[in-house]
Parts: structure tokens; sequence; C-alpha cells
């Protein structure tokens, strides 16, 4: 929501300009406008690919904040496909790696392996099946199918909460519901974090020098929850 909320914050202070105010009412409005014009962070916003992976996965704006901007709107799903090829590739390595054949133990004389012939009453209808069932597509491709399927799906009412939604939608976008877990927890802000620092250096002193750090996170974590 921080890009949508920036480029919010532009387009009412630009409206604000036009209206029938006071001069000096007129004259902060114009340092607001200059001063988000001017900022490095604040212009820095929209290029960031952290918050612009958050909006593209955020059901309730995916690729719409990016509608007038193309090549930024092509650079974001290209960057969430090819971090959802990588799951892809990573979660089918290790489902190969699982279901290897151990080799086998057992002694047979090349002559019984080489006279051995097989017969099996399923053999026709497995090889048509294998003529006509499609090939695996690559990570890739399959990372665009379920990214373009996604874009496709309605658009969630703003007072949703995404990761209900993506937690609803996980069976349909395994990989893609992955990644956005990963990256919806991204914090906007350091704020949370500093205070979390501020309350450990309270609790852990010089006094409680024998304070194990098990006892100590925990400590934290009642702080933080209660």
């Amino acid at each position: 929501m921080v890009i949508v909320i920036a480029q919010g914050l532009q387009d009412v202070c630009q409206q604000l300009k036009h209206q029938d105010y006071s001069i000096q009412t007129k004259g902060l409005i114009n340092n607001l406008i200059n001063g988000m014009k001017d900022s490095q962070n604040w212009g820095s916003l929209q290029k960031s690919m952290t918050l612009s992976r958050c909006t593209f996965l955020d059901p309730r704006l995916k690729n719409i904040p990016f509608i007038h901007n193309e090549s930024m709107k092509t650079s974001i799903q290209n960057n969430v496909v090819e971090l959802t090829a990588n799951i892809i590739s990573l979660a089918r390595s290790e489902t190969e790696c699982t279901l290897e054949p151990e080799p086998s133990t057992s002694f047979q004389s090349p002559a019984t392996v080489s006279d051995e012939k097989s017969f099996s009453i399923s053999e026709t209808i497995d090889k048509r099946v294998s003529e006509v069932q499609p090939a695996i597509r690559t990570s890739t491709a399959r990372a665009l199918v379920k990214v373009q399927r996604y874009l496709e799906e309605p658009i969630l009412k703003r007072n949703g909460n995404p990761l209900e939604w993506w937690q609803e939608h996980k069976y349909n976008y395994l990989y893609l519901s992955i990644l956005a877990r990963k990256t919806l927890c991204c914090l906007g802000s350091s704020v949370p974090c500093e205070r979390v620092f501020s309350k450990a250096g309270l609790i852990i002193t010089d006094r409680p020098c024998r304070l194990k750090s098990k006892k100590a996170e925990m400590l934290l974590f009642l702080n933080q929850n209660s």
C-alpha cells in the first residue's frame, strides 16, 4: 500500500492546489508538492522492486498502480514470474531427489537380464497416453501461466485481507502463494523493529547477566504480544 498511498497524496495535493484557499494555505500546498518532487526517497518509492512486488501480489491492487507505466508493469511482472519459477524449480528438484530409485543390490547375470522380456496388459494404453499427454512445461512457462491467471482473478475489496485471500487460494496458486507470503510480510517502516530493539535493551542489561537467550526471546515475545 506504500506506493498507492504515495500516489494518492500526490494526486490530492495537485487537486488542492487548484482550490480557492488563502495565500498561506496555497504556499503550504506548494511546499508539500515541491518537497515530494525533490525528495529522493519519495521519488524512488515506485522504483523499489520490493515495494512494487508487494503491490503486485496484493489482490486488492495487482498491477493497477502501474497501469500508466508500461515498462514498470512489465518489469515487476517479469520479476514475479522469475521468482515463482525459481520456487517451482526448487520444488521439482526436491521431488526428483525424493523419487530417485535406489540401486539394486541383487545379482543378476547378463544373460538373464538380456533374455527377460516383460509383458503388461496396460502397455498399449500407456503408450497412447504418453503420445497424447503434452510434455512437461518449463518452470518459467508454468509460472507465467499462474501469474496471468492470478491477474484475471476479480479484484479483492479494499477492506479485504490479502493474506486470507492467499490462504483461500493457495491450492490454485501453490507456488505463487509461497512467494506472496514471503513478500507481504515485509514491513513498510522500520519503526516496529526499532521498538523491539528498544524493549530488548530494557530487558537485556548488566544486572541479569545469567539470562539465557531463549528466555530473553520469550520475554520479548510476551512483552510484544501482551
